[in-house]
């Protein structure tokens, strides 16, 4: 009789440390999932980031501005340089896709007074004119990325100089899609969806209703700006549940 209880429970002690480990193990394999997404999530922007700087850099865009300064008007020869700009901007939102969806909705240039120099592709029915009645605002706090009033695109903006002097910005409008086709992958292990820090309401269109709660979304507007993720636990209902921002 004591050997078998002595068994038993030896045989309980065994399974409970088997299901811990299988647990942590499952906590570290959504860690690492956490981190990869999150990683992916960032060369996005990178990579977004790194397009708008080329451009801005580039020769079309310092060529316009160099015979801008030279007093070229569109009739005698500038309108061949803002020909150049836009196929470069209509070359890049056609090669930038993943999959079947462009990545890019919008590219354009606006010089340091707010007027748009080229545009190419379909955004938002006022995109231009908000961004012209925002360019104090821009010029005192320059925004590299920020989300478009309908809540549905993202806003990315590369100053532009020459000679190191400011001439304007590139604008760049991101479909959200793209991104948001790279959650859900661990979703049975951890609620996830991308937040914009701003308002604490998630981006995602299909977004876990955990993220709707008042206390998530106060807690979520209360992060420091440039954290690339945040793991964070809170207490709803007795249960603490993983976040990810």
């Amino acid at each position: 009789v004591l050997i078998f209880i002595a068994y038993s429970i030896g045989l309980l002690l065994y399974n409970l440390d088997m299901r811990e480990r299988l647990r942590q193990n499952l906590l570290e394999a959504a860690q690492l999932e956490l981190v990869r997404q999150a990683d992916a999530l960032s060369y996005y922007f990178a990579e977004r980031h790194n397009d708008l700087t080329d451009l801005a850099a580039s020769e079309v865009v310092t060529a316009y501005f160099g015979s801008q300064d030279l007093g070229m008007s569109s009739d005698y020869g500038l309108a061949i340089n803002i020909q150049a700009i836009e196929d470069k901007l209509q070359l890049l939102l056609e090669r930038k896709r993943l999959g079947f969806t462009h990545i890019y909705e919008q590219l354009m240039l606006i010089d340091e007074n707010g007027q748009i120099v080229a545009r190419v592709g379909s955004a938002p029915t006022g995109t231009a004119e908000d961004l012209a009645a925002q360019l104090t605002t821009l010029q005192q706090a320059p925004v590299t990325l920020s989300l478009h009033e309908d809540g549905h695109l993202l806003r990315l903006i590369q100053p532009v100089t020459r000679k190191g002097k400011h001439r304007g910005y590139l604008v760049a409008h991101c479909a959200f899609d793209p991104l948001d086709s790279r959650l859900s992958a661990t979703a049975s292990l951890r609620p996830e969806a991308v937040v914009y820090s701003a308002t604490g309401q998630p981006i995602s269109k299909q977004a876990p209703a955990v993220f709707s709660d008042p206390d998530v979304i106060e807690h979520l507007t209360r992060l420091k700006a440039g954290n690339d993720t945040l793991a964070h636990s809170l207490l709803k209902d007795r249960k603490s549940t993983r976040l990810n921002s």
